[in-house]
């Protein structure tokens, strides 16, 4: 019968093993918050962009209506609009009239104006130009 010594036969993981595998484990754990990390800032400027374009119609439509009220050459003003700042130019490039198809005697005037619209929220400014037909 052969004699087998004591640290032969015992069986588990080096030093070295163990420090390799923890070294791995840092690395994925650490790659892992990273991805989770630029996921969370992507999704927080999605969020900030989204309400900021959704916000970009109804500013139109309050510009609009001013002009529509007011009317004149050329208009400006400011205004906010929940957490948006606007500031707006509007000049009438062209007025003109139509008659109606079904009564030729009935003439309906109508203006064409280009409007430049600059929106703030915070550090993020966006100009914007349009042109609004109004009748």
């Amino acid at each position: 019968m052969s004699r087998v010594s004591g640290f032969s036969s015992q069986r588990g993981f080096s030093l070295l093993e163990v420090l390799l595998a923890g070294f791995i484990l840092f690395l994925v754990l650490s790659s892992m918050t990273l991805v989770y990390r630029g996921a969370v800032l992507s999704s927080a400027k999605a969020e900030s962009a989204i309400t900021f374009t959704s916000s970009i119609m109804p500013i139109k439509q309050l510009v609009a209506d001013r002009l529509r009220v007011q009317g004149g050459e050329t208009l400006s003003g400011e205004g906010r609009y929940g957490n948006l700042n606007y500031v707006w130019s509007g000049k009438i490039t062209h007025r003109g009239y139509y008659r109606l198809p079904d009564d030729p005697s009935t003439r309906v005037t109508y203006t064409l104006a280009r409007i430049d619209m600059r929106v703030i929220d915070g550090g993020m400014v966006r100009d914007y130009a349009f042109s609004e037909f109004i009748w």
